[in-house]
């Protein structure tokens, strides 16, 4: 029990002000509605098993309360630092895909260690953005849950050899056919695999690039409207909250004037 020299010490603010509201303020009546509606509440954050037997409150018969499409899913996001990514992992968090809690890692895309640190996460589901090197630490994962989804970001390029873009086409062109035989070879295992295929997208890419023959090629403003990495996002996040039974293998999207 607190003593009395520190009770002597609390602070005790003058009311008088505010009495006069006080009194105004009708308070609840703790009835049978009032009941119900404490009751259904607990009901909706799941801390009692079953709903309340009346609906005499105002409100509703207390059913559960509608759940985001990615509800209790969870997304592991490589590159999510800015560009495609980051507009995915900002993307699936508005659509609810988030657990108890959010971990961050600093990784290459050779850090074994960093991925085994990742697959020892405390979820049963897994939905993840790879790239291809990425795989062999995913996919047995996955496969030994029977259930998750696999989302690649390929280009384009991917689908059609641009002139003066050989290599890197070369490159997109291997991850689809990774992709591919990978919805192939596991099929019937509960595994998606998705492949999006975007075009010009508002990001730092061509800021890396060298190729200064490629840049002056493709890299010069032409006052299109260009994709967004939302777009991107939102294109994702449409695979992803598609019915298990429905597998969106790609998509391919581009601003609208430059169709391959």
């Amino acid at each position: 029990m607190p003593s009395v020299e520190f009770l002597r010490d609390i602070v005790v603010l003058d009311n008088a002000k505010t009495r006069p509201y006080r009194a105004a303020v009708e308070r609840r009546k703790v009835d049978e509605i009032l009941l119900e509606t404490y009751t259904r509440h607990w009901y909706a954050r799941d801390w009692l098993s079953k709903p309340p037997v009346t609906s005499n409150a105002t409100g509703g018969t207390g059913q559960l309360p509608k759940r985001d499409p990615l509800y209790e899913k969870v997304a592991i996001v490589i590159g999510a630092s800015s560009g495609i990514g980051a507009a995915t992992a900002t993307a699936l968090a508005r659509e609810g895909s988030r657990g108890p809690r959010c971990l961050t890692s600093r990784c290459s895309r050779g850090s074994e260690e960093a991925h085994r640190r990742s697959r020892r996460s405390e979820t049963a589901r897994w939905r993840s953005t790879p790239k291809a090197s990425c795989l062999s630490f995913t996919v047995p994962f996955l496969l030994s849950c029977w259930k998750g989804h696999i989302v690649a970001i390929s280009s384009d390029a991917g689908r059609k050899v641009f002139p003066g873009l050989g290599v890197y086409s070369a490159r997109k062109f291997f991850v689809e056919a990774t992709l591919q035989a990978l919805r192939l070879e596991t099929s019937g295992s509960g595994l998606r695999v998705s492949s999006f295929q975007p075009g010009n997208v508002a990001t730092d890419l061509l800021g890396m690039s060298t190729d200064a023959e490629a840049l002056k090629k493709y890299g010069e403003p032409s006052g299109d409207k260009v994709l967004d990495p939302e777009d991107v996002a939102n294109a994702i996040v449409y695979a992803l909250t598609q019915p298990e039974h429905v597998a969106v293998n790609e998509i391919l999207t581009e601003h609208r004037d430059e169709p391959i």
